[in-house]
């Protein structure tokens, strides 16, 4: 069997797999999940790669190692967690003997939950735009993939306990050897359409806040000031619709944060100090700094590197504690979303 047909097999899960994992001894499954999972591991954390390398090169040690650590919990929490337990459940529950073929058999099912979620995940990077709605714990697409393996779980589960007899070598044309060349072009193509091309597009991912001083109700707002705090920097205008009802978000959220370790910068964008009262009747919140902006300030970000650009408002950024724009929500984002990155980053 070649390679493609390998890779191929290890992606798909249905009675054949099954059976085969259980009952020959010369199935490769073991070889072949780890090498699939190892191809997902250079997709879906290619931009954790990407950052860990930035974070070192152009930020310095620590931010390094943070991405790294944060690297590996992500690693843990996602995939060999749910390979242990899966690994668990089949060693007594499926009447398969030994611990191997029981780690086949999990890596056999986790492989479609993990394409599943690699493709959720995907999809936010090539539409910016596109923001999973928080659910408590876990993320949406990391969600989704526990639902699927739950499923794949009960099927698994049935088929080890069936005594019918294994289907005839490459039986059904599900394992039809053109298809593994089909396969391999998809994934090709997802792999460069959802994660690389987003990523080519990105560098720099790491990119320095310009900072700044402007008048503010509390006497200034110094961005250079913040470091070794998280920033939310808000870029508004009330004379914005959107911007308005982005104005009661941003009040949620700094209900929600700790301000010694999270600072809300809503960054006026244009008017100066003559847009003081105006402004300060719609963003109000005394944990906000209303920072009057004439302009200057707005033209410089729009003049960064592009995934990071200010480009419309409402335009929310949030920075780590090295000043580095981390997170970009572009248009009026629920509280709860923006909370949602706010946390991974206050997490580093």
């Amino acid at each position: 069997m070649g390679i493609f047909q390998r890779f191929y097999h290890a992606s798909i899960f249905v009675p054949q797999r099954v059976r085969e994992i259980k009952e020959s001894p010369t199935h490769h499954a073991l070889a072949d999940g780890v090498a699939l999972l190892m191809v997902a591991l250079f997709v879906g954390y290619s931009w954790q790669f990407a950052m860990i390398f930035e974070g070192y090169a152009r930020i310095g040690g620590p931010a390094g190692t943070s991405e790294l650590l944060y690297f590996l919990r992500q690693i843990v929490i996602l995939d060999l967690l749910p390979l242990a337990l899966l690994t668990g459940i089949f060693f007594f529950a499926s009447g398969v003997k030994g611990v191997g073929k029981n780690l086949e058999l999990a890596l056999a099912l986790w492989t479609q939950p993990l394409l599943i979620r690699l493709v959720l995940e995907g999809i936010p990077l090539l539409l910016p735009l596109v923001n999973y709605y928080p659910v408590p714990f876990v993320e949406v697409p990391q969600l989704v993939a526990y639902m699927w393996a739950l499923l794949s779980l009960s099927f698994a589960l049935s088929c080890c306990k069936s005594e019918k007899k294994r289907p005839e070598e490459g039986g059904g044309k599900l394992f039809a050897a053109p298809l593994s060349f089909v396969w391999a072009g998809i994934v090709v193509i997802m792999a460069t359409v959802l994660f690389w091309y987003p990523l080519a597009r990105s560098v720099p991912l790491f990119v320095a806040a310009p900072t700044f001083v402007l008048p503010s109700e509390q006497g200034t707002c110094d961005l250079a000031a913040q470091k070794g705090k998280v920033v939310v920097l808000e870029f508004w205008n009330y004379r914005c619709h959107h911007c308005r009802r982005q104005a009661e978000e941003m009040a949620t959220i700094a209900d929600s944060v700790d301000p010694e370790k999270v600072t809300l910068f809503a960054v006026h964008t244009s008017g100066g100090a003559e847009a003081r009262e105006a402004a300060a009747k719609v963003m109000h919140h005394k944990n906000v700094r209303l920072c009057f902006d004439d302009g200057s300030v707005s033209t410089i970000y729009r003049e960064i590197a592009p995934y990071h650009r200010l480009h419309g408002i409402p335009h929310t950024m949030i920075l780590d504690r090295h000043g580095v724009i981390r997170k970009v929500y572009r248009g009026r984002k629920d509280a709860a979303v923006i909370l949602g990155g706010l946390k991974q980053i206050v997490a580093r």
